[in-house]
């Protein structure tokens, strides 16, 4: 029953193609509602400029977005993303570049700006691991309000490592009037957000031992907040094991039950 819930994304090879059209204007969506979209490429003709990251000119060659640093440095824009944001003090427009910097060399530029003056306010750069594969990013990013605070949050995919399909998440910090990290959210095996519940799910698993984690996104911490494990060396009767955070404390609620004993609809909203 749980086993067609736990699995490993199968690579989707995700042809990255820029507009090939020059000198055209570039509609923008709107994505200041929640949405999971695809790889957004822009040909950068009238893009910011922005001088923290030493960005003069862009041009298009080989289907490829290219940024030139101050020191003549030939940067690859692999993907750029367009939107707004709603936050709790003004709406906030972002755009994000991941970028090749170098042979084994990958980041995440998140450039955040004031909606109605579009003057820049914040830069977070954000270190890819060196086999990142952009190949295999389903879908780019997702806007949702994480931590049900009333302001946009942002959800980055960023391809398979190894056995994992990762992703980071950056949260609205409203004493601060910035985006933050959300600390642990890159390092959870495969993430997925249930809107329904509000709940990070995370898929975990190393044969023959599978486990499904929840998690809740309280301000700018992750709290496991319950867990099911189970391995397929044991019993059919007493293959599970549930806990739960009560009071602060993980608890052991079911110790080396059968799926039976299970309640299947608390675990169902995975992938809503």
């Amino acid at each position: 029953m749980y086993k067609k819930y736990l699995f490993i994304s199968s690579f989707m090879l995700v042809v990255i193609l820029c507009l090939m059209i020059t000198g055209c204007n570039v509609n923008i969506p709107n994505l200041d509602t929640d949405i999971e979209s695809d790889f957004i490429i822009d040909s950068a003709a009238n893009s910011k400029q922005d001088s923290d990251i030493g960005v003069i000119k862009n041009d298009i060659t080989n289907n490829k977005i290219h940024e030139y640093s101050n020191s003549g440095e030939n940067i690859v824009v692999i993907s750029r993303y367009y939107g707004s944001l709603r936050t709790e003090n003004d709406m906030v427009s972002f755009r994000i570049d991941t970028k090749q910097l170098g042979a084994m060399d990958y980041v995440v530029d998140l450039l955040f700006y004031e909606y109605a003056s579009e003057m820049q306010i914040q830069h977070i750069r954000y270190a890819l691991r060196d086999d990142f594969m952009p190949e295999t990013i389903k879908n780019g990013y997702q806007i949702i309000d994480v931590n049900n605070d009333g302001s946009d949050d942002i959800i980055l995919h960023l391809g398979i490592y190894g056995k994992r399909r990762i992703a980071v998440c950056f949260i609205y910090d409203p004493e601060q009037q910035c985006y933050c990290q959300l600390s642990g959210y890159d390092e959870l095996f495969i993430p997925t957000y249930s809107r329904s519940e509000g709940i990070v799910y995370e898929e975990w698993i190393d044969m023959p031992e599978y486990a499904i984690n929840k998690y809740r996104v309280e301000g700018n911490d992750l709290i496991l907040v319950a867990s099911l494990y189970w391995t397929y060396n044991l019993p059919e009767k007493n293959r599970y094991t549930e806990k739960v955070l009560i009071y602060g404390e993980m608890i052991t609620i079911k110790e080396n039950v059968s799926e039976g004993d299970i309640d299947s609809s608390w675990w169902n909203d995975i992938h809503d």
